[in-house]
């Protein structure tokens, strides 16, 4: 972590009464102050050239499925075989409808 010196600067934000308040305790619950996540995060930005999180917009059904893959991953269950695109669909492997 960069250290203070008396080259130093000072930056504000406008936030939401209530958020900032939800927010900055949610921090402080996690263990730091709002300035040093600000400092971590904005160091993290020089030494990586990137953001630390990435925001992804998805929609209801995309977010259905983003949650069925990672319940998946997590429990992943007998591994099928021979499984065709209408096993998939249907919802019932080799349960064809003919």
């Amino acid at each position: 972590m960069p250290q203070i010196t008396a080259n130093t600067a000072h930056f504000g934000m406008r936030l939401e009464a209530d958020f900032k308040e939800e927010s900055f305790r949610k921090v402080k619950e996690l263990g730091t102050t709002p300035a040093d996540l600000f400092r971590d995060v904005l160091e993290y930005v020089v030494r990586n050239n990137r953001l630390p999180i990435r925001k992804e917009v998805v929609s209801d059904d995309d977010a259905v499925l983003l949650d069925l893959v990672k319940k998946r991953m997590k429990n992943p269950g007998e591994i099928m075989r021979n499984v065709n695109l209408d096993d998939l669909l249907s919802g019932h492997p080799g349960s064809r409808k003919g």
